[in-house]
């Protein structure tokens, strides 16, 4: 395994902190600016449920490569539902949550603040 993939981009981290989320990780970027978070770091940003739908991840092969797949799935009239209709992919665990992340600030499913009282928690 490539010590990259340990954690989501850099792209990835530097709209996490514009998105306001607090910079407390083990990592950050080489000028030490911005926080560079691991898949556990980010695991504990994301609640384990919001509004009735419950987190979900799993990671399967594609062509020989791994892939991993973040939503929040819930059990409506219909059948089960997923928030927003958004799965989030990525070529690694951390790439994906941290995708996910930014999608529910981005989309106010979650508020920056909540994220930052599960990160320091954590």
């Amino acid at each position: 395994m490539n010590k990259a993939d340990l954690f989501c981009t850099t792209a990835q981290a530097t709209k996490l902190k514009s998105l306001g989320v607090a910079q407390q990780s083990l990592y950050t970027t080489q000028d030490k600016t911005t926080s560079v978070f691991t898949a556990p770091e980010l695991g504990a940003m994301l609640p384990p449920e919001i509004n009735g739908y419950y987190l979900e991840q799993w990671r399967y092969e594609k062509d020989g490569k791994e892939q991993f797949v973040i939503s929040y799935k819930g059990r409506k009239s219909t059948g089960y539902a997923t928030l927003g209709e958004k799965p989030t992919f990525g070529k690694t665990e951390a790439q994906a949550r941290a995708s996910f992340l930014i999608w529910l600030l981005e989309n106010k499913f979650i508020d920056v603040e909540t994220i930052n009282i599960r990160l320091v928690a954590a």
